[in-house]
């Protein structure tokens, strides 16, 4: 607990001393400096004591600082309540002479006791905590180590699965193609996951033959690699290609003024012609 009040007597204003120091040079503002004095005894609690630590006392610049005041103002009202005997100054430390004739000195004793004895427990209770907080972090440490041990486990029998069938793939592909793909995970990886799939060997095998077919020697010769022929989708597309079909052309076939729409495959112009004159077609003289 600490403490938030400190006892004013209604009648301050009527007091003798009170009236002298209004009536000074100054007098309103050594009136709020007393005023500021008892809190800050308040708030030190120690028997009326004002003092940055036991060991520190305050001067007169220091609570020129604290007080927010003119130094001049602070030495006239430090002379003015020694005057009147409302402080003294103990070894050095200054004391207010009336704090326990006007302050509940047991009960702010009792806050006193009450905030030493908080402060005892407190740090029993941390010497027994810290212990247990270390011993908890060393667990989670441990945990947490042994997690990644187990992550690099799983990835290190993961990479060592499908090893022969990857290779197998990989030298057919390097071999058909004229590639030279190394035989590292970059490229395992693609043909594993195919493996884990359900796929087979042998399909693979038919996609690079599909492919190779299709692409070597051409601008595609660049996408046949183990990343396009075996990625998700295009592997099964691949597979599944129909071979031997020849493409058809539905575009119409010029000559002179006519259009003939053909669902034959694409021929030259020469052999529409020569065709078109066997089925007694007449080309349109020009005007």
């Amino acid at each position: 607990m600490d403490v938030k009040w400190i006892k004013l007597s209604v009648d301050l204003f009527d007091n003798r001393k009170i009236k002298q120091i209004r009536k000074l040079p100054d007098g309103a503002n050594i009136l709020i400096m007393w005023i500021q004095l008892l809190c800050l005894a308040g708030t030190i609690n120690d028997h009326g004591f004002i003092y940055v630590t036991k060991d520190i006392p305050y001067t007169e610049q220091t609570l020129a600082t604290e007080f927010d005041l003119p130094v001049t103002v602070v030495q006239m009202g430090l002379s003015v309540f020694q005057r009147f005997g409302m402080i003294e100054v103990v070894d050095d430390i200054l004391k207010l002479s009336s704090w326990e004739k006007y302050q509940d000195t047991d009960r702010l004793q009792r806050i006193k006791d009450y905030q030493r004895d908080y402060q005892r427990e407190y740090r029993a209770k941390q010497k027994l905590i810290a212990p247990q907080e270390e011993e908890s972090t060393l667990r989670k440490l441990y945990v947490n180590k042994q997690i990644k041990n187990k992550n690099r486990e799983d990835i290190e029998k993961n990479n060592t699965k499908y090893i022969a069938e990857c290779k197998e793939v990989l030298g057919y592909l390097n071999s058909k193609a004229g590639t030279n793909f190394r035989e590292v995970d970059s490229n395992f990886k693609w043909i594993r996951a195919r493996l884990d799939d359900g796929y087979k060997v042998e399909d693979m095998r038919k996609v690079i033959d599909n492919k190779v077919t299709d692409w070597k020697n051409t601008d595609y010769a660049r996408y046949l690699r183990p990343q396009t022929l075996f990625r998700p989708g295009n592997m099964e597309s691949y597979l599944n290609e129909v071979r031997g079909a020849k493409k058809a052309t539905t575009e119409p076939q010029r000559k002179g003024s006519y259009f003939v729409q053909s669902e034959m495959p694409y021929m030259s112009y020469e052999e529409y012609e020569r065709q078109a004159r066997e089925k007694g077609y007449k080309e349109e003289e020009d005007d």
